[in-house]
C-alpha cells in the first residue's frame, strides 16, 4: 500500500455514469462527471468504478482526490460483490465537497463505512475490502431534490492506503 486503483492517465476508462455523462482527459488524468440536477428515473444520480481484486492487508482509508462545480453533499459507496450465498452489500460514508476548481483529497477511513442496512436490513457484517468490486459516488443532494442545477465533478485520484 497505497494501491492505486485509478488516475485516470490511462486511456482505459472503468468508470460509467448512471446519471449524465462522463469524459476523459488522460494527458490531464481526470474523469470529468456532467450530470443534471434532476433525479434520473432509475432512481440514483450516481458514477461507478469497477475495481477489484482489492488488497485488504493493511489497507485503512480510501482516499479520493476531486473538484466540484458545485458544493454537494456525496454519499460514497463501496459494493461488495455477490457471490455464492453472500449477498451483494452496500458500505457508505457521506461526505461534503465544497465548489471550486481547486482539488481537495479526502481521506476517508474504511471503518467509518457503514452498511446500508435500507438494502441489507438483517445483516451486521464488517466490510470485507477483498470482497468489494465497485466504487460508487452518489450525489445525494440530486436525490434528496436540492440540487441547484447541473454540475461537473471532477476526479483525478482513487487510491487504498494504510495511514
Amino acid at each position: 500500500l497505497p494501491f492505486l486503483l485509478d488516475n485516470f492517465e490511462t486511456d482505459l476508462l472503468a468508470w460509467l455514469a448512471v446519471a449524465g455523462g462522463v469524459t476523459h482527459d488522460a494527458k490531464a488524468g481526470e474523469l470529468l462527471w456532467h450530470y443534471p440536477p434532476t433525479k434520473p428515473d432509475n432512481g440514483f444520480a450516481a458514477l461507478i468504478g469497477l475495481v477489484g481484486p482489492l488488497p485488504a492487508q493493511g489497507a485503512r482509508h480510501l482516499v479520493l482526490t476531486l473538484h466540484s462545480e458545485r458544493a454537494r453533499h456525496l454519499a460514497v459507496i463501496l459494493q461488495e460483490e455477490k457471490r455464492g450465498t453472500r449477498p451483494q452489500r452496500w458500505y457508505v460514508k457521506q461526505v461534503d465537497v465544497p465548489a471550486g476548481d481547486k482539488a481537495v483529497t479526502l481521506t476517508l477511513g474504511l471503518n467509518e463505512f457503514a452498511l446500508d442496512h435500507n438494502k441489507n436490513p438483517n445483516d451486521n457484517k464488517p466490510l470485507q475490502v477483498e470482497n468489494v468490486n465497485a466504487v460508487i459516488l452518489g450525489d445525494m443532494d440530486v436525490m434528496q431534490g436540492q440540487a441547484d442545477g447541473e454540475n461537473t465533478l471532477a476526479l483525478s485520484e482513487v487510491l487504498l492506503s494504510a495511514d
